[in-house]
């Protein structure tokens, strides 16, 4: 994960977005003032609402590498899922091997009903 404060924002008045910028233009029916302010507006978006975000999530995240103690109770919780996780596969019922050269039957057996046993 790369530091959210390292990235560049993305310029929305750029002709990669312009037809975006023409579906808001006839959606809105704005003017070239108002497009000037709306493309604004989607940059300042982008910058104060998801990057502020990440950049939270990324401070947690140093937070959380560099206290002393954190890591330790992170790979012991780690192991001790790798534990259950092992002891579970080892309660699952396990297959018989495959044989490739093993042969199916042309006949089915029958297997008669508990009812047609008994009358």
């Amino acid at each position: 994960m790369a530091d959210p404060s390292l990235e560049v924002c993305p310029n929305f008045v750029g002709n990669l977005y312009e037809d975006i910028q023409n579906d808001l233009i006839a959606a809105t029916g704005a003017t070239a003032e108002e497009k000037h302010r709306l493309m604004d507006t989607m940059r300042v978006s982008k910058i104060g609402i998801n990057n502020g975000r990440m950049k939270l999530k990324w401070k947690q995240k140093l937070n959380e590498l560099t206290q002393p103690g954190k890591e330790e109770e992170r790979l012991a919780k780690e192991a001790e899922t790798e534990k259950k996780h092992l002891e579970a596969e080892k309660k699952k019922p396990k297959m018989n091997g495959f044989n490739a050269t093993a042969s199916v039957g042309d006949s089915i057996a029958p297997c008669p009903s508990q009812y047609a046993i008994q009358s």
